[in-house]
């Protein structure tokens, strides 16, 4: 593994699990995923 390439693991699991908990609050999964540049 390269340098930095844990981090971007650590990120994408981070950011499907926030997904997963935001799906039901915002009425949809696609939804949730179309706010995942609000961090960026």
């Amino acid at each position: 593994m390269k340098k930095g390439e844990g981090h971007y693991r650590v990120y994408f699991a981070h950011r499907a699990a926030l997904i997963d908990y935001a799906a039901p609050i915002l009425g949809s999964r696609e939804t949730a995923e179309d706010t995942r540049n609000f961090g960026d």
